[in-house]
């Protein structure tokens, strides 16, 4: 299993009045989250003041990190896709096993909001988006993988192309 958690991304109404929250769930690997969501805030500059796309952005690094650090088979990696578990969507919070991250598009920040009692407090702690990106080092940060060895957690345009090894 693992550790599950949470990103709430504060959200407006159609009026740009009341704050209301989109929460992304990942079933394992909630630890990760505070890292994930630099990589996402970093390739998102552009989008930070949107709050859809930039939920969408969250989510997709999301996805993107699980499949990397698993490095799946394609057929793997569709059955993942397909699968009814391992990550959500909701208006409403579902559970974390670790402290709940929330987004503020508006404000751009980023606050932590410990589980107590097995609900999400009051965030605190809060972060600019680029202090945030800068304390969990942004999209060449180093981490550990399942087997522990040390990964560099990279985008795909980062990465450099392999070189075909000639054989004499």
């Amino acid at each position: 299993m693992g550790t599950n958690g949470t990103i709430a991304v504060l959200q407006r109404d159609f009026r740009g009045k009341s704050r209301l929250s989109v929460y992304l769930f990942q079933h394992s690997d909630g630890g990760a989250l505070p890292v994930i969501l630099a990589h996402a805030l970093h390739r998102s500059r552009d989008r930070w003041e949107q709050e859809p796309y930039l939920a969408r952005v969250i989510f997709s690094q999301m996805l993107m990190e699980h499949m990397m650090a698993r490095r799946p088979s394609p057929k793997e990696a569709l059955e993942t896709l397909e699968s009814e578990l391992g990550f959500g969507i909701s208006t409403y919070f579902s559970g974390s096993s670790v402290d709940m991250l929330v987004v503020d598009p508006v404000r751009r920040r980023v606050g932590i909001a410990p589980i107590v009692g097995g609900l999400p407090s009051t965030p605190h702690s809060w972060r600019s988006f680029d202090e945030w990106i800068e304390k969990h080092g942004g999209p060449a940060a180093t981490r550990t993988n399942r087997r522990g060895a040390r990964a560099r957690a990279l985008s795909r345009t980062e990465r450099a192309p392999k070189r075909k090894v000639r054989k004499r």
